[in-house]
């Protein structure tokens, strides 16, 4: 019994172990891959994170957390166009996540769009105007169209 502990306390050492578990027990498991996927995306470790996020979502496509996650895993390497794709794909599972409009609006500004970026950050914040980081690149989305005024505010 003793050893059986310490072989789980092996397991249970880091999410990576856990997850990594779980999945080698059930391969099919959508929630242990879309959890290893976290895992790896937390210890950057971005190829084996984008393998499991899509693994899980090929389980499981209706899952539009993983799809934001795959998104912003894509945005940070400057695959802005697979990244607007996952974000799309999670919107239309779930259009109620102001996280996800703030990511295209970061998109936009990204690639000069300010206008687009503007009403992007308006729906964000419409959905929570508590959303500072928003405020903040709305102010500078504002300012890149000249409208310094609004910006300021």
């Amino acid at each position: 019994m003793t050893l059986m502990v310490w072989e789980r306390n092996a397991v249970w050492a880091s999410d990576i172990a856990l997850w990594e578990d779980a999945v080698a027990k059930a391969p099919g498991g959508f929630r242990a891959r879309v959890n290893l996927g976290l895992a790896y995306a937390k210890a950057e470790r971005w190829t084996a994170a984008i393998d499991q996020l899509e693994r899980a979502l090929e389980i499981n496509p209706d899952y539009a957390d993983a799809w934001v996650e795959l998104g912003n895993i894509r945005h940070r390497f400057g695959e802005l166009d697979t990244a607007e794709s996952a974000y799309r794909r999670a919107l239309n599972i779930s259009p109620a996540l102001e996280g996800v409009y703030y990511n295209l609006a970061n998109l936009a500004l990204n690639r000069g769009q300010a206008s687009t970026a503007i009403a992007l950050y308006h729906e964000t914040l419409q959905r929570n105007p508590k959303y500072a980081n928003a405020h903040n690149n709305l102010g500078q989305a504002l300012e890149m169209v000249g409208e310094i005024r609004k910006a300021v505010e």
